[in-house]
């Protein structure tokens, strides 16, 4: 009877193996590694490069109509991007972003488009278009290729926030003196406003 009491406190040999199981399970999930996409030595970009346990997946940051900036695809101890930057090691300063899960730092498709820049003459009130000096500009897939010039204003003042053209938007608050067009190149005429009202005064006058 005694050793029946004994066997009887022993866990049966399923309950063993579901113990096993467990625990095993646990083990595998603190340590496995994190797969993420990383830039090789021959800058070759491979999915499923195991990082170590300490590690999350990172990457540049995407600027709007410049591109992706900053480190490249790579496996980093979380801690050292802060505030959107490396803050250690040979890519000190240099944007980052981070993630947690599988291969989340794949770069979003972009496209390259050009749009044409500009040279102001504030005496004369004209834009020049700059020859051989195209702006390229680099957009999500997704997004529109949009192009600005600066509109000439009526009267004295100018504002000359989108002098020099290229890629971007204008403001919200800036139709007054933003033209934004969609399309390679498409800023390329140069619009001359006239005050309407004053031309027509002067030809009454004349006439």
């Amino acid at each position: 009877s005694g050793i029946n009491a004994e066997w009887s406190l022993r866990p049966g040999f399923e309950g063993i193996m579901k113990l096993f199981f467990i625990v095993s399970c646990a083990l595998v999930l603190s340590t496995s590694a994190l797969k993420c996409y990383e830039k090789d030595g021959e800058g070759k970009v491979n999915a499923d490069k195991d990082c170590e346990a300490d590690k999350v997946c990172a990457m540049g940051v995407f600027v709007p109509f410049e591109g992706y900036k900053g480190i490249d695809q790579m496996c980093l101890v979380k801690s050292t991007c802060v505030s959107g930057k490396i803050t250690e090691g040979d890519n000190k300063d240099k944007q980052c972003d981070t993630c947690d899960t599988e291969n989340c730092n794949k770069l979003v498709e972009t496209e390259e488009y050009k749009c044409y820049m500009y040279t102001y003459d504030a005496a004369k009130k004209t834009l020049t278009k700059k020859a051989d000096a195209d702006d390229t500009c680099v957009v999500k897939k997704a997004d529109p290729k949009t192009c600005v010039k600066m509109k000439i204003q009526d009267g004295d003042t100018q504002n000359d926030k989108y002098k020099d053209g290229g890629c971007g938007k204008c403001g919200e608050n800036d139709s007054a003196f933003c033209e934004q067009c969609e399309g390679d190149k498409c800023n390329s005429a140069v619009k001359v406003t006239v005050n309407v009202l004053a031309l027509f005064a002067v030809l009454k006058a004349l006439f």
